[in-house]
């Protein structure tokens, strides 16, 4: 019996030791400096964030030590929070047409950089 005869493969068959196809993607549209606006304003996010909750913490402690109630550490948070938005705007980040992700991101960021903060202020030695 004679043997079927074996197609002939292309170069990047011929490269590929199982012989199977290149698979090509298409490339994405990447626009750099549309990527480097955004991790700017990310970097001037978490600043603004770190130092807006250094603040409040600073105000917390102190409030708590004239009061000796820790509660109104608290209330200092919840108005702190109250008014991010407009400190955002002093910052110039432009929160307007975030959605609920990048709000709760920055809430989180502001919560925990003021409880580090606070506790800090309000214990000895510092």
């Amino acid at each position: 019996m004679a043997e079927a005869p074996t197609p002939k493969r292309s170069k990047e068959e011929q490269a590929d030791g199982e012989g199977q196809e290149e698979i090509k993607l298409p490339v994405p549209d990447f626009d750099p400096e549309t990527y480097m606006a955004d991790e700017i304003e990310k970097a001037q996010l978490a600043v603004l964030n770190t130092g807006y909750g250094i603040l409040l913490a600073g105000v917390a402690a102190v409030v708590d030590a004239f009061t000796g109630n820790h509660m109104h550490g608290w209330y200092t948070l919840l108005i702190g929070v109250a008014g991010l938005r407009w400190v955002y705007r002093l910052g110039g980040v432009g929160s307007h047409e975030w959605g609920a992700k990048e709000w709760v991101a920055a809430y989180f960021t502001l919560f925990f950089s003021f409880l580090a903060f606070w506790y800090m202020f309000s214990n000895p030695p510092f």
